[in-house]
């Protein structure tokens, strides 16, 4: 015997039955599922047209630098998940050959410590930059 979980569908049922279409966990249980998310998907796909329309498509196609400040910034955030992996992975090296409870404790101190000290820093560094691209989308900060 086959049983689904919280589900009144089993191969004996089914067997009994004839039929696995009206009963959860049978085959058209699961073609309702996927039409409720096809469903759900065509009304998002709908709404992102209603946007376009209101002009937010036009807004991001009028500013090509944008995007290529979006890239800069996926690329400072790469290189510093990069550098931040790197320097984990030397951290669990010296952990693991560390054999003073004190000299452990330290370590982690001074990596927990240069961690935040790195993580403040790199969200600063995005925020100007994210800053920095606003402004030259919008005009914003300009003379003019």
């Amino acid at each position: 015997m086959i049983e689904v979980k919280d589900s009144l569908f089993t191969q004996s049922n089914a067997a009994k039955t004839g039929s696995t279409n009206r009963v959860r966990g049978g085959r058209l249980a699961m073609t309702e599922t996927n039409s409720a998310a096809q469903a759900a998907t065509e009304q998002m796909m709908s709404l992102f047209g209603d946007w376009q329309k209101a002009g937010l498509g036009a807004w991001a196609w009028a500013n090509p630098m944008w995007y290529e400040m979006v890239v800069e910034m996926n690329a400072e955030i790469a290189r510093f998940i990069s550098d931040r992996l790197k320097q984990d992975l030397e951290f669990q090296a010296r952990v693991l050959q560390c054999r003073d409870p004190a000299a452990l404790r330290e370590l982690q101190c001074q990596f927990m410590k240069e961690a935040f000290e790195q993580y403040s820093s790199e969200t600063g560094k995005l925020f100007k930059m994210n800053s920095a691209a606003l402004d030259a989308v919008t005009g914003r900060g300009t003379d003019g």
